[in-house]
């Protein structure tokens, strides 16, 4: 994904939540539909950005509220639900 954008539509699966590792920046449910998503060979995702870093220079998105309760509750082990977030783009 070269282009850039501005908002960013991803879906947040029971597939995602399941393979997800918790308190992992690349393959938390948000981080590998995030992959999935943009075709990216590699995410980082933490409170604040979500970001394709290969290839190199790819989209950062802003964390919203919504996304940071998922990942607080997917973290803590508690029960989360799939979701379709809009990512906004930073900067």
């Amino acid at each position: 994904m070269t282009k850039r954008v501005k908002h960013l539509n991803i879906d947040v699966t029971r597939r995602d939540i399941a393979a997800g590792r918790r308190r992992h920046c690349a393959k938390c449910p948000i981080a590998l539909a995030l992959k999935r998503r943009t075709h990216a060979r590699a995410v980082y995702v933490d409170f604040e950005v979500a970001m394709v870093t290969d290839p190199v220079d790819g989209p950062a998105f802003a964390i919203s509220g919504d996304l940071e309760v998922f990942m607080n509750a997917f973290d803590a082990g508690r029960p989360v639900r799939p979701f379709r977030p809009c990512l906004e783009a930073k900067g």
